[in-house]
């Protein structure tokens, strides 16, 4: 939805991979089982052509530092 709203730049960070318990919240289909969710979500970002440029970082955000970083480095960070 950001990515149709005309967001030019986002950063997409998740630790997890698409598994057939959470891909019903996702259009990742079956082919991405087993692969990170940042790159399913990248790769339909990209393949609806919205001219939102999509980085993707798989990680988890573990301490109070990787938070600090992620704040300082973004107009805008979501937990969603």
């Amino acid at each position: 939805m950001l990515a149709r709203a005309g967001v030019g730049r986002l950063t997409l960070i998740d630790h997890d991979v698409v598994r057939p318990g959470n891909r019903i919240r996702h259009l990742a289909g079956a082919d991405w089982f087993g692969r990170p969710k940042v790159d399913a979500v990248k790769a339909i970002v990209d393949a609806r052509a919205t001219g939102s440029v999509v980085n993707v970082c798989q990680m988890r955000v573990r301490t109070p530092g990787d938070a600090t970083d992620l704040l300082n480095m973004a107009d805008l960070v979501i937990d969603a």
